[in-house]
């Protein structure tokens, strides 16, 4: 089943890619954006909101963890921590940014334009598959570390395992990193390092009884934000024998993208869930070490 399924992405995947990259290629030489670009008001949280919400992710993961595993071996309980813990702090940052008078569309989980965001995130998969994977497994020549996932799925298959990872990996992760990455971090370095996200309508003009306006884009520099959130990311998933933070800054730039021109948290989050969703499958078709 597994073997079937990912066969049918990685055949979507590659029309997907030999579609759209041409687009892409085209749009960015002519000096385009490959999205438009939709500005908001600058976030409401700040610095201290952003210190104790990583404060609290680290507390809460140590605390949970170490109460789900006793002894190190033990991956499937070390799964469900990391899992239960991702969820705690989901919740904890929801409740400090509501204090500072936080929103729906402040956290970009506005549902406006679900089915745009959802086809958004579907196509940056297929843009940006093709080279995470390649770039890992170039990588791979060189670092074999193997992430606790990928021993977890070597050494057990039965269906709580399986639940256990589906729902960490495709689910929650996704969701969780996004809204911590994107949202929090990335949104509170656009609103330090952006000079005008106040300037909204740069000038307006009536056309036959039509309001046209343009707006204008926040001056200074506006990729930054993407680029730090995207180091930071990486170095998240940083382990000495693994060459996943490489790919995964490349991913993370494309999420950053997606999340500064929509400023909604659903493109990304489908991009990151199908991406892993896929690496999964690609686990559980591959044999089992005897």
């Amino acid at each position: 089943m597994a073997v079937a399924v990912l066969s049918v992405i990685i055949m979507l995947v590659a029309v997907g890619a030999i579609a759209t990259w041409p687009v892409v290629i085209r749009r960015w030489r002519s000096g385009q954006e490959l999205v438009p670009y939709e500005p908001r008001p600058a976030v409401p949280w700040g610095g201290v909101e952003v210190l104790l919400i990583i404060v609290c992710y680290f507390v809460i993961q140590a605390a949970i963890v170490s109460w789900f595993v006793t002894d190190h071996e033990q991956l499937l309980h070390l799964l469900w921590g990391v899992t239960t813990s991702n969820l705690v702090t989901a919740v904890a940052v929801l409740l400090i940014t509501a204090v500072r008078g936080a929103g729906i569309a402040d956290l970009g989980l506005s549902l406006d334009q679900w089915q745009s965001d959802i086809k958004l995130g579907a196509v940056g998969f297929a843009l940006v598959a093709p080279l995470v994977y390649a770039i890992q497994a170039v990588l791979t020549q060189w670092f074999e570390g193997k992430h606790p996932v990928v021993e977890l799925l070597q050494t057990m298959r039965d269906p709580t395992a399986l639940v256990g990872v589906g729902l960490s990996v495709v689910v929650v992760a996704p969701v969780v990193e996004e809204l911590l990455f994107r949202v929090v971090l990335q949104g509170w370095f656009e609103k330090v390092l952006s000079a005008s996200w106040q300037e909204v309508a740069a000038t307006r003009a009536e056309v036959d009884g039509v309001v046209l306006a343009e707006i204008a884009e926040p001056r200074g520099s506006k990729r930054l934000p993407i680029v730090i959130s995207a180091v930071i990311f990486a170095a998240m998933h940083w382990r000495a024998d693994s060459a996943d933070p490489v790919p995964l800054f490349f991913l993370a730039l494309v999420l950053g993208y997606l999340y500064q021109q929509t400023h909604r948290i659903w493109p990304s989050i489908v991009l990151h869930a199908l991406l892993n969703g896929t690496s999964l499958l690609a686990l559980l078709a591959s044999p089992q070490p005897s």
